[in-house]
């Protein structure tokens, strides 16, 4: 997490404009939310650049925030409160500041709650899986495979699939080809660990990947978080505190 703090000669510059304490207080707060601002903004227009066709949650991923009384400024990733159903910005976005590795998406919890999804691995992206216009997964194939696998928790349970619609899906129609999902675990002699697609049709059964397990991915750092942080401080704070000064005089 980012944090600014204002320091100032507070006695020297009271004397120089003639500012009473709660004016300064002002000026200070002013010169932080500009601050932080103007880095939130460099930031995010860094993460248009480095990372390919990133979602508008991912763009909007920041926060910024003033804590009047401590005269700071944060600027980071928004948490899980903000995601809703989706995976926090804090989860994917901080490996790519830090480096190392990444936590478990949402859907990840879930196929290791039902014990699918072994301990220590995460699922990736196989051949058979599907993509949004942005390069992630399908939101609505994570959806069909977490509703078939009977993935969903004690409020979402109605989510899951019964035993009919499963079989209805294996079966097809006449202008759709019948498909199940198979779990391949780890140590199973002729297929990779991880979700398979089974489909179904007059030729025969075939068989494609949709999701890999794996062990933990690692991260380089891509975004230069606080290289652009320091840099936006050393060259805005100096006039947006002096613009902040005269703006309460």
């Amino acid at each position: 997490m980012l944090t600014i703090s204002v320091k100032a000669n507070v006695d020297e510059v009271r004397k120089r404009l003639v500012l009473d304490e709660k004016q300064l207080v002002v000026a200070q707060r002013k010169a932080l939310a500009g601050i932080a601002g103007a880095t939130k903004a460099e930031i995010t227009a860094e993460t248009g650049r480095v990372f390919d066709r990133p979602t508008p949650y991912t763009l909007r991923s920041l926060y910024m925030r003033v804590e009047k009384e401590r005269l700071e400024s944060e600027v980071w990733f928004k948490d899980q409160a903000d995601a809703g159903k989706g995976t926090a910005a804090t989860q994917y976005l901080t490996p790519q500041v830090y480096g190392g590795g990444r936590g478990l998406k949402r859907f990840e919890l879930a196929l290791q709650r039902i014990h699918v999804l072994p301990a220590g691995m995460y699922a990736v992206p196989a051949p058979g899986a599907k993509f949004d216009a942005y390069g992630n997964i399908n939101r609505g194939q994570i959806v069909q495979i977490l509703s078939y696998l009977s993935a969903f928790g004690e409020q979402g349970y109605r989510a899951n699939m019964t035993a009919a619609r499963r079989a209805k899906l294996k079966r097809g129609t006449a202008k759709t080809r019948g498909f199940e999902y198979i779990v391949i675990r780890p140590g199973a002699r002729n297929l990779r660990p991880g979700i398979w697609e089974r489909t179904q049709t007059a030729f025969g059964a075939g068989m494609r990947p949709v999701l890999w397990f794996v062990r933990a991915p690692s991260y380089h750092k891509r975004l230069k978080f606080f290289e652009i942080a320091e840099q936006v401080h050393g060259r805005d704070f100096e006039q947006l505190f002096d613009h902040a000064l005269r703006s309460v005089r």
